[in-house]
């Protein structure tokens, strides 16, 4: 059975000051929709909850998410999966860079752990990356600082859906390409794809069979 899930999120960010070293980023939502096409039909559409919506992001200077709380605080339901909120979408919206000066070939690992939780779902995913500095590349006349990196874990995951419960697990694997404006200082493009080969188990009906997800995000600047 194929099912094709795409979620689309865009969003304003501005500069809203500094708390001690980290940034204050201020986050508006323009647009959100996630369709689903499955064997049983195609639903989904735009999430008009969000639309508008604006909060505070905590982020150190490296990138990493500091405190999303007020993300968390905005909900929007979802037909078929019920109540969500945004803490989801922006956990890891930006990459987390080196944070020592680097030289073209320089390569550093970080070890990361994905642990989130919503009132229709939770994920905890521990990560490894293995980064690489390319070096310079010029994108539409900007010099970007190129990085990529070879990605590996296991995710767990639990989703409630019309009263049951899904666990979906498995290791995974991928590659990550993110391209960074060195002079401005601001992300250009983010890009993630990942396989999991795991099992999803329905324990409410006994069931447990083998699931592969392809997995593709793209992050990136709109002007």
């Amino acid at each position: 059975m194929l099912v094709n899930v795409l979620i689309s999120l865009g969003c304003e960010v501005k500069f809203a000051g500094k708390i001690g070293e980290n940034l204050k980023l201020e986050i508006r939502i323009d647009t959100m929709a996630q369709s689903v096409e499955s064997p049983q039909g195609t639903g989904g559409g735009a999430i008009n909850d969000v639309k508008g919506k604006v909060f505070n992001l905590i982020i150190s200077p490296a990138g990493k998410t500091i405190d999303f709380t007020e993300a968390t605080k905005i909900v929007y339901s979802l037909e078929g999966s019920g109540e969500n909120n945004l803490g989801d979408s922006f956990r890891n919206y930006f990459p987390s860079l080196a944070t020592n000066p680097l030289k073209p070939g320089d390569t550093w690992v970080t070890n990361d752990t994905i642990d989130t939780k919503s009132p229709t779902n939770s994920v905890w995913m521990p990560v490894e990356s293995n980064y690489k500095f390319e070096g310079i590349k010029n994108v539409d006349g900007i010099d970007c600082a190129k990085i990529s990196s070879t990605i590996s874990g296991t995710r767990k995951m639990t989703t409630q859906s019309q009263g049951m419960e899904i666990r979906t697990s498995g290791p995974f694997t991928g590659t990550r390409v993110l391209l960074f404006a060195v002079k401005e200082g601001y992300m250009i493009k983010d890009s993630v794809a990942s396989k999991m080969t795991g099992t999803i188990e329905i324990a409410d009906q006994n069931m447990n069979f083998p699931v592969v997800m392809d997995i593709t995000s793209v992050n990136q600047i709109v002007k």
